[in-house]
Parts: C-alpha cells; structure tokens; sequence
C-alpha cells in the first residue's frame, strides 16, 4: 500500500467519525425542527466517504467501477466538498447569528417585530418602554433589555418572543439574553398585552 492510499484510508476513518457526530446534532436538532441542512450535510459526508474509498482502491487496482477513472472520482469528490464547504459555511453563518443575533437599528428592529405582531409600528412605538429590567437569578445583576434587543437577539422571532392568548388577552414571553459568569443565560419575561413587565422564569444556559 502506498503512502497516498493510506493517508486516503486515513481521510475516510476521519469521515467515519464526523458521521458518527452528524447523526448525534441530527437528533438533537431533529426535536427543534432544524435538522434539514444537517441532514443534507450528511449525505454529503456519506458521499465522501464512498469516494474516498473507491478512490483507494482505484489506486490498489481493485476499483469496483473499473471503467471510471481515478481522475474522475477526484473531480466528483471535489465538485461536492466545494458544497460542503458552502453548507458548512451557511450553517456557521446560521449559528453565530443564532448565538450572538444580527445588526438592526432600533427603528428596524421595531418595523419588523411590528410586523411579526401584525400592528402598526406607529402603535407598538406608543405602548412600549424605551428599556426594561429584570434581574437574573444566577448572578442577581439586573438584566436592561428593550423591544429592539429581543429582536435582535432573536433573528427568527418564533424563537424569541411566544404569545399567549387567554380570556380575550395576550401575554407576551420574551426570551432574554444576557452574558452570565461566563456563559450566555436566557431569562423567559412574561409582559401583559400593553408591554408592561408581569413576571419571569427560571432562566437557563444556552
């Protein structure tokens, strides 16, 4: 076996491993409803795996396929680890967005929560606080946040904001974020239908 041959073994037993960690993010993904690009991105491993291995043995003289050379194989291999690069690209993107939320003006920020609620911006502006306040139960330091902080720490607002109507009325939970003794904490806040705070949760660590 030559030195190319194995380190190309070598690549398919590291691919093995990402596999192996591919489908543990998939189950934990699978329960939020988000597993659909890692998914993708794991057939996309699978696909590597399979050149990879065909590749070496091409290269022993055992090729399966004998008729497609190892040119070939080398191209398809790297054609589909461009779009690996692409999704992992993407779903970094998706993360650090997830994790530290995206640039909005206070303006902006308001138009599209607004938008989420389905009301004019003109009204949410006359019935909200400037800035609000809760204290945090791991570090007891109290937590300032606005309207425009939820949503832009919250990108996708289903995951920041949850409306419950009852008797006639709306509460409104907000998912606050806040730096905590190192780790990044998330405090539920309840405000009534006017945005005047109500109460809190346990917070937890993201």
């Amino acid at each position: 076996m030559s030195f190319e041959t194995a380190i190309v073994f070598a690549g398919a037993l590291i691919l093995l491993v990402g596999l192996f960690y591919s489908f543990r993010i998939i189950s934990i993904l699978r329960r939020q409803n988000l597993a659909v690009a890692w998914i993708v991105l794991t057939v996309l491993i699978v696909f590597f795996l399979i050149g990879f291995i065909l590749f070496a043995l091409q290269t022993l003289g055992l090729g399966l396929l004998a008729n497609i050379p190892v040119e070939s194989i080398a191209a398809w291999v790297f054609f589909f680890g461009s779009i690996f690069v692409l999704m992992m690209t993407f779903l970094n993107n998706r993360l650090f967005v997830d994790i530290f939320g995206i640039r909005l003006s206070d303006k902006e920020a308001l138009i599209k929560f607004a938008k989420f609620l389905d009301i004019h911006p003109f009204f949410l502006q006359s019935r909200i606080n400037p800035e609000y306040s809760v204290t945090c139960d791991s570090c007891a330091k109290k937590v300032k946040y606005s309207i425009p902080d939820i949503v832009r720490s919250h990108p996708n607002l289903e995951r920041g904001v949850k409306i419950e109507e009852a008797m006639g009325t709306k509460n409104y939970t907000f998912f606050v974020r806040h730096r905590c003794e190192g780790s990044l904490r998330e405090i539920p806040v309840t405000h009534d239908e006017k945005f005047e705070y109500r109460s809190k949760r346990a917070s937890r660590v993201l």
